[in-house]
């Protein structure tokens, strides 16, 4: 009887701990994926990075950023993607980002070229209700910032 308990105890304990560590790996995935591109309200691109954004709006701000793989919701996504282009022999970058919602959209950014290690502020401008909007850069840049996302009339 005791050994019949104790073969119990220990599969109980194995499949406990199998169980935990699974479920940890699927939410440290989950959450990584998050934090590659989102951290708080500030959103982080890499260069060839296309990427969908869900966000919340409180009259004029928006809140609560999570990454969609696919449109559920198209009237609170944001599509971005920032890709390298050529311009005339050269490379470049691209940002185009999709405003869902009905107000325009304001936001700052910060870039970080190869040649520099700090993030430096960029002009961006605003983007229309329901449009498109393309920020062009004659040089190639390692990663963008952003920021202080806001809905204006």
């Amino acid at each position: 009887m005791r050994f019949f308990f104790n073969k119990y105890l220990i599969f109980f304990i194995l499949f406990f701990a199998v169980c935990s560590f699974t479920y940890s790996q699927i939410q440290n995935e989950k959450y990584n994926i998050q934090n590659k591109y989102i951290y708080k309200d500030s959103i982080f691109l890499f260069k060839g990075d296309k990427i969908n954004i869900q966000a919340d709006s409180n009259n004029y701000s928006l809140m609560n950023f999570h990454f969609v793989s696919e449109i559920l919701d198209s009237s609170k996504t944001i599509t971005l993607s920032f890709t390298i282009e050529s311009f005339n022999n050269k490379n470049g970058m691209i940002l185009k980002i999709y405003n869902p919602f009905n107000k325009k959209l304001i936001y700052n950014a910060k870039i970080r070229t190869l040649k520099n290690y700090k993030y430096v502020e960029t002009s961006v401008i605003p983007i229309m209700p329901r449009l498109f909007s393309f920020e062009t850069w004659p040089y190639e840049i390692e990663s963008i910032i952003l920021y202080g996302f806001k809905l204006m009339d």
